[in-house]
């Protein structure tokens, strides 16, 4: 009877994370030209940073990159926590803040890597979200 009841949980779960994407979504669909991004140009595009957040983030650490995405169609913890398994999958990745209410996502990477704009894209894609900035700092 128990792993019924478990089972049932997280059938629960999923359902209503699903449903949580699919009314997020609903006018979304995943053809995105990224030439319409400022972020894809090429140029820095002004997002607002939480200084004292990416203080505490690079504390400590020297030679690092970090970049700041805006995210549309972050709705959801469930949403917040796909972006960040996500991007924690890179080995070059060394710290990553998910901010669901402002919709912004900051990733600490190795000053070695080549931050590129349409693979940090194609993953928040991936996860069923849409980029609309991004900003990038060396620290």
């Amino acid at each position: 009877m128990k792993s019924i009841v478990l089972i049932l949980a997280f059938f629960s779960v999923t359902a209503a994370a699903n449903n949580c994407h699919t009314e997020a979504n609903a006018d979304h669909n995943h053809a995105h030209d990224h030439a319409q991004s400022n972020a894809g140009s090429g140029k820095s595009v002004n997002i607002e940073i939480d200084e004292d957040k990416l203080n505490k983030m690079t504390a400590g650490l020297s030679n690092v990159k970090v970049a700041v995405v805006g995210v549309k169609g972050m709705v959801c913890d469930f949403c917040a926590r796909g972006l960040e398994k996500a991007f924690k999958k890179d080995k070059l990745v060394v710290d990553l803040d998910v901010d669901l209410e402002k919709g912004r996502l900051m990733i600490v990477y190795i000053a070695e890597k080549n931050i590129d704009y349409n693979e940090i894209s194609d993953t928040i894609i991936s996860n069923g979200q849409e980029p609309i900035t991004m900003q990038v700092r060396e620290i």
